[in-house]
């Protein structure tokens, strides 16, 4: 690893820190009111995708500090999918309190939190590249960056051939080693910080806006129950 790369790092390591001064250490549930449920559900969502993006995210770092170049990308991949599910989570937030609109975002947590695509019994997961694609929107280049990162997490030639094999004519071998120069480490490292700067922007930015959030949750449960007593 060059220079440029160690000094990427050693942001990347700030930049994880950084995250773990916004992961909540718990949620207080009480007695939920329906104007409260809304709310905890998403500071649920919040704390539980920050956690999952810090501790990839120091995983992968590690991973990087010890030359493992190949683990770290695969480790990246995911938490690409994870920062794209909670920039959505973001901008449904800057959606409902700019317009003032409650909408489905019960059921829109709902999928989030409990969605699957194999237990019949839960809510359907939404599809990994939309939340992908938003951020494309925003930061062009993370769609492309994503695909190149699945081509190494996938036993396709760059995640296998081109991974760990050495051709050397002179000698007539095929030599087998870890960290080829193939491995993309400047993607891997550029997407990592991305990830992580996208990741803390949305939680301070929802964070910023809960308490109009809230607010807008308790307007809209109370003019449901003043609809339903008519």
């Amino acid at each position: 690893m060059d220079e440029k790369s160690r000094e990427s790092l050693r942001h990347i390591r700030v930049l994880i820190n950084d995250l773990e001064q916004l992961i909540p250490q718990s949620i207080d549930s009480g007695s939920v009111t329906p104007a409260e449920r809304i709310p905890i559900k998403t500071e649920l969502l919040m704390g539980v995708y920050s956690c999952r993006i810090y501790e990839l995210s120091l995983s992968a770092y590690n991973l990087f500090q010890d030359s493992r170049h190949l683990p770290a990308i695969i480790m990246i991949r995911a938490i690409m999918e994870t920062t794209g599910m909670l920039n959505w989570l973001r901008k449904k937030i800057h959606y409902i309190v700019n317009h003032d609109e409650l909408g489905s975002m019960d059921n829109f947590l709902m999928r989030m939190i409990f969605g699957s695509r194999l237990n019949p019994g839960l809510k359907k997961s939404y599809n990994i590249l939309d939340g992908i694609d938003k951020i494309n929107k925003e930061t062009p280049g993370f769609r492309k960056a994503y695909d190149i990162l699945c081509e190494y997490t996938h036993p396709n030639s760059a995640g296998t051939y081109f991974s760990y094999v050495t051709r050397d004519d002179e000698n007539g071998k095929f030599h087998l080693r870890f960290n080829s120069h193939h491995n993309p480490v400047d993607i891997g490292l550029g997407t990592l910080n991305s990830c992580l700067e996208i990741a803390i922007f949305s939680l301070k930015h929802i964070n910023d806006n809960f308490k109009t959030f809230i607010e807008i949750c308790e307007n809209t449960i109370e003019a449901q129950s003043d609809t339903e007593d008519k």
